[in-house]
Order: structure tokens, then sequence, then C-alpha cells
């Protein structure tokens, strides 16, 4: 059986890999796989903290300085 220190610990690593993830739809399933682990770990929703930054897809037309 998984050690709920364990579920913790995935836990934490699904929200650091989300908080840098470059792709907003993967970032979102490592929040909710996240969130899964830390409710198999029967800690409470509330006390969950949810990593909500992103950064922009690198496919994201950049804007240009203009001269």
């Amino acid at each position: 059986m998984i050690k709920v220190e364990e579920l913790l610990s995935h836990a934490a690593r699904c929200n650091r890999l989300a908080e840098v993830c470059l792709d907003r739809e993967v970032a979102e399933k490592l929040r909710q796989l996240a969130q899964d682990y830390w409710e198999l770990a029967g800690q409470p929703p509330e006390h969950f903290q949810r990593i909500i930054t992103c950064r922009p897809s690198p496919k994201a037309p950049q804007r240009s300085s203009g001269s």
C-alpha cells in the first residue's frame, strides 16, 4: 500500500511540473493529477495548494518591437 507521504510527494511533483509547463492543457492535467494524489492521501481539499501560473505556449505569435 502507498504511504500518505508518497502520495503527497507525487502531488507536489505534479504541481512543480505544472508550474513550469509550457502547454496549458498539459499543465491543467498535471494540476488535476496533483489534486487526485492529494485526495488519495486523505487530505482536505481546502488545504490543497494549486499552482495557477503557466507560461505562455511557445506556439503563440510573438509581438514585434516595431521599427
